[in-house]
């Protein structure tokens, strides 16, 4: 059990880590959509003041970002009990219908809070969506919160893809190991019949040892056997159909 709990550790860290480097990644492609938005709205009303009109893109794409990120993960998370549409719970993916309704409300809302955000900061006060007139609420909608919403959502739905590409290829790969293990053992089952069983003692399913090449065999407070070879590094953990021919040594 302790041994399986120290391998589990060093994975969940590498799998948080990697989390973590994904979240960042995104905030940073979120960063340069919002500069990108800035520009386009300054190249169209050059007479505005460029650091301004960047305060507010930024604040309102990485607000839009952070609130679709994490009305994507809080749904996701639900799944379990709730389903609808193409749902995925373990690639975080909410499926298309939760998600495009994520999106509206999280760029709504994102939008509010990035402007009151960048309102603060710059000392001015800009209507928000929900204190604008119609003829407002239109412009910002089609100059500000389409483009950083599409954008956030682009390369959400790239990152999602590449999630379910790489559990694709974990599965691949954990399928191909399990029919090695499988050829091995079957390998093993037709020859040994053909060894010495005074010299050759299997180990488990798929290996079989040398006797001689058996430096100590060591049993724990479980009852498990190890074994350690002579010329080798790696300890052998002897299955318990196996384990009473070692026990002796």
């Amino acid at each position: 059990m302790a041994a399986m709990s120290a391998a589990a550790v060093p994975a969940a860290v590498a799998e948080g880590d990697g989390r973590w480097r994904r979240i960042g990644v995104r905030g940073v492609r979120t960063v340069g959509a919002g500069f990108v938005v800035a520009v386009c709205i300054w190249a169209m009303s050059p007479r505005k003041e460029f650091g301004i009109t960047l305060v507010y893109s930024l604040c309102i794409a990485l607000s839009c970002w952070l609130l679709i990120d994490l009305g994507r993960e809080l749904v996701a998370s639900r799944l379990s009990l709730l389903r609808f549409g193409e749902s995925t719970r373990g690639t975080r993916w909410p499926g298309w219908p939760w998600m495009l309704l994520i999106v509206l409300a999280g760029g709504v809302l994102g939008y509010a809070l990035g402007n009151e955000l960048a309102n603060r900061l710059t000392g001015i006060d800009l209507p928000g969506p929900f204190t604008a007139s119609w003829r407002q609420l239109m412009s910002l909608l089609v100059f500000s919160l389409v483009p950083a919403v599409t954008i956030t959502y682009f390369f959400q739905s790239r990152e999602v893809i590449a999630e379910q590409q790489a559990q694709v290829e974990r599965a691949e790969r954990q399928a191909g190991e399990e029919r090695l293990k499988l050829l091995e053992s079957q390998l093993v089952r037709d020859l040994l019949p053909r060894l010495d069983a005074t010299k050759f003692w299997q180990v488990h399913g798929g290996l079989v040892v040398r006797a001689d090449a058996i430096e100590t065999a060591v049993r724990d407070e479980a009852g498990k056997v190890a074994l350690r070879l002579r010329a080798r590094p790696e300890t052998l953990t002897v299955s318990r159909l196996h384990a009473s021919r070692f026990r002796a040594m």
